[in-house]
């Protein structure tokens, strides 16, 4: 079995940051690749940015989605396989040294975790979008994102809240990323679901920690920077295709959650 040291990954590395003890990989793995069993020095997060594959661990097989989010323990030997189109990803690794300077246990988290709770993609695309910044406050920025991912982790393992969790949930996740905009609502969702629009809408925050509307607008806008990053088209199709009512609106929304224009946020993250 293959063992991989330190900044070691699977994939063609397309860039890597260090953020003091935490090592940030940008990759991406195609369907010819082979990866066999093999296991970490380190704990990882791996951040699924575009594409699809399956990851199999001793106890099962887990189904990497597009912004989905895995969290490996170190020595924990996996394989991966089923790579459909080029599968990009996000490789964060955290040594020892990084729980050690928060007085965190190694073991706060152990096993493989597929973890589906949106308010930690959420978490993980702030933490991809601050690798491509890379500027004075991505130091900060990243550990910061990773204790509260951290922390999130340990309060939804706590509440129990993915062993108790309704079908409908999962159910809503497949509908919206659908992404058929132009009939998504609330109404639409509970007919799909069979459910009572108001009873819908009271118990979305308690499984999605945000509104529905907040919720859309999140997937719409990660979307949106898949879109600007990574195909050759005008920032008015991106704003079509992502369910926005014009450009205007778009730009609008998107300096509000980014502080900066889509155009100056795409040649900011160019090459």
């Amino acid at each position: 079995m293959d063992y991989l040291k330190e900044g070691e990954h699977f994939g063609e590395k397309k860039q890597q940051l260090v953020v003091k003890d935490v090592i940030l990989s940008k990759a991406n793995a195609s369907p010819t690749d082979h990866i066999p069993w093999h296991y970490h020095k380190h704990a990882y997060f791996l951040y699924n940015i575009n594409g699809y594959l399956n990851e199999v661990t001793k106890k099962g097989t887990l189904e990497l989605l597009p912004n989905t989010l895995l969290y490996h323990h170190s020595q924990e030997p996996h394989y991966n396989k089923d790579i459909q189109k080029e599968f990009d990803f996000l490789h964060v690794e955290l040594p020892s040294a990084w729980f050690l300077k928060y007085d965190l246990s190694p073991s706060l988290i152990e096993g493989d975790l597929l973890l589906k709770d949106p308010s930690l993609q959420t978490l993980f695309h702030k933490i991809h979008v601050e690798s491509q910044l890379a500027d004075q406050a991505t130091n900060l920025a990243i550990d910061g994102l990773l204790l509260q991912t951290f922390g999130q982790i340990t309060r939804l393992q706590a509440q129990d809240l993915d062993i108790h969790k309704p079908l409908w949930v999962n159910k809503l996740i497949e509908l919206v990323n659908e992404e058929r905009w132009e009939v998504l609502s609330l109404n639409y969702l509970a007919t799909e679901l069979q459910l009572h629009p108001v009873y819908l809408s009271r118990k979305f925050p308690v499984y999605f920690k945000m509104s529905f509307g907040e919720y859309v607008r999140e997937q719409k806008l990660k979307k949106a920077i898949d879109l600007l990053l990574y195909h050759p088209i005008s920032q008015a199709e991106v704003a079509y295709q992502c369910g926005f009512s014009d450009e205007s609106h778009f730009i609008r929304i998107f300096k509000l959650k980014y502080g900066v224009t889509p155009a100056v946020f795409k040649n900011q993250h160019r090459g």
